[in-house]
């Protein structure tokens, strides 16, 4: 009985742990978008300029962890009640498969994260410039992420 009490305490941690994280993880990609914004706002003649692969490629990382951070914030919440692991469990199967398809999604904010690897391996080793890689690459990189992960 004493193991079992220990191994629930730990169990409990380690759910809840991630649904107090969260929140700080979206608070980042909120701070992402807008400097990305501040920065496309920017422009030596007055106009807006448009923003090169680095950003954009920043913007779908923090748009998709920010699905991935708020299914993770909403912990067991979205559980039905009927599922019987957890007593915080207060949703149905709707909630529940929602919070599974942004947390699903989210994950897309890792392959983002590993696009810009390749975009930086691309201009720094490769020395390829950044209309090339916006015109031939982005757009396959955007719809194979996007594509695999729903």
């Amino acid at each position: 009985r004493h193991i079992m009490v220990d191994y629930d305490k730990r169990k409990a941690f380690l759910y809840l742990v991630p649904c107090a994280m969260a929140p700080f993880s979206v608070l980042g990609d909120i701070l992402i978008l807008v400097s990305v914004n501040r920065t496309r706002k920017k422009a030596t003649n007055g106009r807006t300029q448009g923003l090169v692969t680095y950003h954009r490629l920043l913007v779908g990382m923090a748009a998709f962890d920010i699905l991935y951070s708020t299914g993770r914030t909403l912990g067991p919440l979205p559980m039905p009640s009927s599922y019987g692991e957890t007593s915080a469990a207060r949703g149905t199967v709707a909630t529940c498969d929602l919070q599974g398809f942004m947390i699903q999604m989210g994950a897309t904010s890792f392959a983002y994260a590993t696009l810009l690897m390749v975009y930086y391996v691309m201009v720094i080793r490769y020395r390829c410039k950044d209309d090339w890689i916006a015109k031939r690459l982005e757009p396959w990189m955007h719809a194979l992420i996007v594509l695999f992960h729903i």
